[in-house]
């Protein structure tokens, strides 16, 4: 008797194990045999829609915490490998030292891995302001989307580069070149002789594509890209605010280059009664050092890169 009493099991057990399709296999067997049929199934429909909303919350707050984590598994990387980068002596393309091996995991970080959204209402969606307001508060704090580059020496444009960068600021393992007072050229031998460091296989060519993707041109138009495709909607209007850009960053360690470039986006309610929200979007990439001589070689080349999204309250003032 004992033994029996122990097999049955616990009611509270038997709850919490229940899913989605155990609900619904048990509200239709009570449909089916309730003496007010027609009761008993609005009963069952109201019941089940309620499952439905409350499934759905919890995949979205799950999906919600994954695209959190996976933007700052991206920054954290980058950020170690611009750490390392300033304490580690130069050559960063040669064999990796020890100091280096501390940022490996940037090379193994599979950016194709990312999850899915899961069917976010997303604010570019709405109809009204009150709808955007109310998918804008379900966003993700962060939204992580993956693109590739499409990298090739053939199609440089060195004369919107160097418009680019006299107005911006580099950092090249810590770093800075300031365009305005050093300009294209400053900017691409800072690379290249980070790049170089006595190889000679044609560091100049790849500065040149390294500092091409980060530019504001290219990176920029992705970032703005995206922003518009989550966020655009005939209730807002969205405008860069170019002067709180962070500087571009380029970090090579480790056999890897690492380039990271910042934009702002200011989100306003088209009939001028405010700002809604500020955005803040990274476009992050990274390119093997064999990738890179496969580059000077003219052979054009497919780079995976990371857009990262995040919202935040609108400024105050």
């Amino acid at each position: 008797m004992a033994d029996e009493a122990e097999s049955v099991p616990n009611d509270e057990e038997v709850w919490a194990c229940l899913t989605s399709a155990d609900l619904a296999a048990d509200l239709a067997d009570l449909a089916s045999g309730a003496g007010h049929a027609d009761g008993a199934e609005a009963e069952v429909q109201r019941l089940l829609g309620e499952a439905a909303v409350i499934s759905n919350e919890s995949d979205q707050k799950i999906a919600s915490s994954l695209q959190r984590l996976c933007a700052e598994a991206e920054q954290m990387q980058f950020n170690l490998a611009s750490m390392v980068a300033k304490i580690t002596p130069p050559g960063p393309l040669a064999p990796r030292a020890t100091a280096v091996s501390a940022v490996e995991t940037t090379s193994g970080w599979d950016v194709q891995a990312m999850p899915p959204t899961l069917g976010f209402r997303w604010p570019s969606g709405a109809q009204s302001l009150e709808d955007y307001e109310e998918r804008l508060a379900a966003m993700p704090e962060s939204v992580a989307i993956k693109r590739d580059l499409q990298l090739s020496l053939s199609k440089l444009d060195c004369r919107q580069d160097e418009k680019d960068i006299n107005r911006d600021t580099l950092e090249v393992n810590g770093l800075e070149v300031k365009g305005a007072e050093g300009g294209y050229h400053a900017a691409v031998r800072a690379i290249a002789e980070v790049l170089d460091h006595g190889r000679g296989f044609g560091c100049s060519a790849a500065a040149q594509m390294l500092l091409s993707v980060l530019n504001r041109t290219t990176s920029g138009f992705m970032a703005f890209e995206e922003v518009l495709k989550l966020l655009e909607a005939d209730v807002v209007v969205i405008s860069p605010e170019s002067a709180s850009a962070r500087p571009l960053e380029l970090s090579i360690v480790g056999g890897m280059a690492l380039g990271r470039a910042h934009t702002r986006y200011a989100v306003h309610r088209a009939d001028a009664s405010g700002q809604l929200l500020s955005v803040d979007a990274f476009v992050c990439f990274r390119v093997e050092g064999e990738k890179l001589q496969q580059l000077v070689e003219q052979v054009e080349l497919k780079v995976a890169c990371n857009i990262l999204i995040y919202k935040s309250p609108a400024k105050s003032g």
